[in-house]
């Protein structure tokens, strides 16, 4: 015997189930899962009061003829609109 299967313990096996059985759908709606928008995560970050903060943007380079006032002015935090709050809701929902 070898160790091998026989045919008749072979097909008893790979025909346990019908090839429909093996493959049941579920009838119950399943909810996509909910996927964080990577572009929005890099820039924007969740503060408690359910806004969104990022830094300004404009900062980095080309800016030399600009007035030192202007230049420290960039440094500041911008906080997210009504608008922009519900948009990056949506793509942030595990913020």
């Amino acid at each position: 015997m070898l160790g091998f299967i026989t045919g008749a313990a072979l097909s008893a096996r790979a025909f346990a189930k019908s090839p429909m059985q093996r493959f049941t759908f579920s009838t119950t709606p399943v909810a996509e899962k909910l996927k964080t928008h990577k572009g929005a995560a890099k820039r924007w970050k969740a503060i408690a009061n359910g806004n969104f903060k990022r830094g300004q943007a404009g900062k980095q380079h080309l800016n030399s003829s600009f007035p030192s006032h202007r230049i420290s002015s960039l440094r500041q935090t911008v906080y997210s609109t009504k608008t922009q709050r519900k948009l990056l809701q949506q793509l942030l929902p595990n913020a």
